[in-house]
């Protein structure tokens, strides 16, 4: 895999950026639903794209979780959640790296997320590209053999 971390020299990563790195059945990470949100309204004319904010019913993630499996949109924009979905037939993730928000706490298990994208790197299963503007430091250290690019 061709796997990336994109330095990026704008404190936001926008919608147009992340246009330049859309492949086919791409999942895309963000952080909270503000992101989502935010991309949602900079990505509207794209008809390929499922959003899946955190306030969604949980029949809507059921049937989330039916299309993705059956590949039914090209594009998933979610949250680190979907780390914990059955992303076989998806190749590329794109994970917008956030400085504040780098785990997930549900007492009493404490998981980074960067821990997710070790085991997946090391499946070497997907394509990972890591989008951020402040890299933290564990990143660089942990993922140092990707490939670095500043934009």
């Amino acid at each position: 895999p061709s796997n990336k971390i994109t330095i990026v020299k704008d404190s936001v990563i926008t919608g147009s950026m992340l246009e330049l790195y859309i492949k086919e059945w791409v999942i895309i990470l963000c952080p909270d639903d503000f992101t989502l949100y935010r991309l949602q309204r900079e990505l509207r004319d794209r008809s390929d794209i499922l959003y899946i904010p955190n306030e969604s019913t949980e029949a809507k993630k059921a049937q989330s979780w039916i299309d993705i499996k059956n590949k039914k949109y090209n594009i998933i924009v979610w949250n680190r959640k979907i780390l914990y979905y059955n992303l076989g037939a998806y190749t590329n993730i794109i994970y917008l790296e956030d400085a504040f928000g780098r785990e997930y706490f549900h007492y009493p298990i404490r998981i980074e997320y960067i821990d997710i994208f070790d085991m997946l790197d090391k499946q070497q299963r997907f394509n990972l590209r890591i989008l951020t503007s402040v890299p933290r430091l564990t990143t660089i250290a942990r993922f140092r053999h990707f490939n670095t690019e500043y934009i």
